[in-house]
Order: structure tokens, then C-alpha cells, then sequence
């Protein structure tokens, strides 16, 4: 865990947990962690003993009910009085306004159970300054971005503010085509913050053109899309780029939808090609097209041809950034 005081006071937290090995109770442990200190009618509760307390008491209930182990893993995190998280907690008692601002639990050993933990449900709820999730690489499943879809939604109850998320990476998380209607409702409810999305490596090939039309709809700008191996095919792919490369009737307009585009390892023909090259030609917001381990359907010296044209073309641009 990481601090950072701002000028006006706000300390931010950043939790950094990625390759720990950690199991659901222990990741609920952490939220609930993070909860206490981070939530001031919490700290103002155990100082006074009032209501928030209470809520707590019956919340670890319910997860031990559920199978949870919180309060043994809980010690992981607090009985060290020498570990930066035992530092972070020590802030419960200070008269800084903490908040939870990157959460990034990637590569761990997290199902679709921690998100049934009444512990973690309430954590996140309190988490309405949370801008970065990073979710890489564990098993969640589509009940992850379900989850993320209704904190996302302003109107549910118990719930105090918009969480406006930035960063959402849900890479290698066994998500499905099922996931749609969720994934529609967490970009258009973030769409005014929303500028990196990565859900590569999930089986999400049904998905793709509604994804891209969605995208368009919201008017989104991202820094960084990426959908890397999601076995997308030829026309999947080639509405993809059109919508990200902000192509239409084969006319680039003034900004890409996404700066950096990640689509390797998924089929590219020969409309997707000319698509892709005259993004690069005529696109100077086109960071980044990386289309590494794509299955061209074109032969070789066709692609290189083309590409080599495009980056031509591109030279000629009176302004343009450098392309990767």
C-alpha cells in the first residue's frame, strides 16, 4: 500500500497486490482493511461506538456464515507493525480524509466468491473515489463485471456518489459473451472518465460489433483499448478497428476513439487491412496499432505492401505523433 497527501489535505491510497497469491478471504481481509480506514463515519463509529460498528459486526457475520475465514486473514495485514500496510492503518486515527483511488489485485487466485462477501460488497461501496481497477489474471468470471456494472450505477441504494473508473482491466478473467448487457452499462456509466479498457484473453468473440457500436454510441475517447486473442473474426475485427480508428466511409475523422488499439491474436482479412493502413496513414491521434499473432487471411507480401504505403502516407501528415 502506497500513500499520496495532496495539497488539500487527501491522502490517496494505492494498493498494489498483484502476484500474492491471494485466496478470496484474504482479499476480503483487504477490502475490509481499507474499508476501515478510509471510511471516516467508520473511524467516527469505533471512536464513539455508534452505528457503523454494528454494521461491521454484521457484516464479518454474514461472511463467516458465507464460509469466509476474514478475521484469521485479517491478520496478514495488521499484525505486523513493521509492513507499509500497518503504516496506512495507522492513518485511521489521523485527521486525514483517506480514499481508495487503485485497487490492483491482479494475477492472484480470485473467483467469483469474493464478490458474495458481504465484507467486500460494502468496501467497495465506500470506495466512491476508486479511478483504477486492475483485475488481471484471475477467474472471476462475467459476475465480475456484472459487479462492477451496478457500483457504477449512481442509483442504487446505500450508496453515496458516482464512482467514476478510469483504468478497468479485466484481462485472462474467463469472461464470456453472457457478460454483454454489463459491459454495456459499466462503459456507458463511465463514459465521461473511461480511458483504458482491457479485456483480452476472454472468450468474448460474440461481442465484439455490439462492443464496437456501444463504443461509438457513448462517443468514447480512450487513451488505451485493448482485446488481445479474443478469437474474434474477419468482420469482428474489421468493425472493431473501424470504430476505434474512428473510420467511416473510409474517411478518418478528426480523433481515434482509442490513442493505443491492442487486437493481435485475432483474424484480420483484406478490409481490415486497408482499414488498419489508412488509420495509419491518415490518423495523427493513432498512437499505437499493435496487431501482433493476428491471423491474416492476405498473403504476406500483400500486408507489407499496404503497410508500407500507409506509413508513407503517414510521413506526409503536417502533424503527427510517433507511431508504435
Amino acid at each position: 500500500l502506497m500513500r499520496d497527501i495532496r495539497k488539500d489535505g487527501q491522502a490517496s491510497i494505492m494498493v498494489c497486490a498483484s502476484q500474492r497469491g491471494l485466496n478470496d478471504d484474504e482479499a476480503a481481509a483487504l477490502l475490509l482493511s481499507l474499508w476501515r480506514v478510509s471510511d471516516p463515519e467508520f473511524k467516527h463509529s469505533m471512536k464513539h461506538g455508534l452505528g457503523t460498528a454494528g454494521q461491521l459486526q454484521e457484516a464479518l457475520s454474514l461472511s463467516e456464515a458465507m464460509g469466509f475465514d476474514v478475521y484469521s486473514a485479517l491478520k496478514l495485514f495488521e499484525t505486523d507493525g513493521s509492513s507499509a500496510a500497518s503504516s496506512v492503518m495507522s492513518d485511521a486515527s489521523s485527521d486525514h480524509d483517506l480514499t481508495v483511488s487503485v485497487l490492483e489485485l491482479s494475477n492472484n487466485s480470485l473467483t467469483s466468491r469474493l464478490f458474495s462477501n458481504q465484507i467486500a460488497k460494502t468496501a467497495f461501496q465506500k470506495f466512491c473515489n476508486l479511478r483504477v481497477v486492475k483485475l488481471a489474471w484471475n477467474a472471476f468470471g462475467d459476475e465480475v463485471v456484472e459487479f462492477f456494472s451496478n457500483l457504477v450505477n449512481p442509483k442504487r441504494n446505500g450508496y453515496h456518489g458516482k464512482m467514476e473508473l478510469e483504468w478497468i482491466d479485466l484481462c485472462g478473467n474467463r469472461i464470456t459473451d453472457r457478460c454483454l448487457q454489463s459491459l454495456s452499462k459499466l462503459i456507458v456509466a463511465c463514459k465521461s472518465s473511461l480511458k483504458h479498457i482491457d479485456i483480452s484473453h476472454n472468450s468474448i468473440h460474440g461481442i465484439a460489433i455490439p462492443i464496437a457500436e456501444i463504443i461509438d454510441e457513448a462517443g468514447l475517447h480512450l487513451n488505451v483499448f485493448k482485446a488481445e486473442s479474443c478469437d474474434f473474426g474477419q468482420k469482428q475485427t474489421e468493425v472493431l478497428l473501424a470504430v476505434l480508428t474512428n473510420i467511416k466511409n473510409r474517411i478518418v475523422q478528426r480523433k481515434p476513439r482509442a490513442k493505443q488499439i491492442y487486437l493481435g491474436g485475432n483474424e484480420l482479412g483484406g478490409t481490415g487491412l486497408q482499414a488498419a493502413c489508412l488509420a495509419v496513414g491518415a490518423s495523427p491521434g493513432l498512437h499505437c496499432l499493435d496487431m501482433h499473432d493476428a491471423m491474416f487471411c492476405i498473403p504476406p507480401s500483400i500486408v507489407e505492401a499496404q503497410l508500407s504505403m500507409a506509413l508513407d502516407a503517414r510521413k506526409k501528415l503536417s502533424t503527427h505523433h510517433k507511431l508504435s
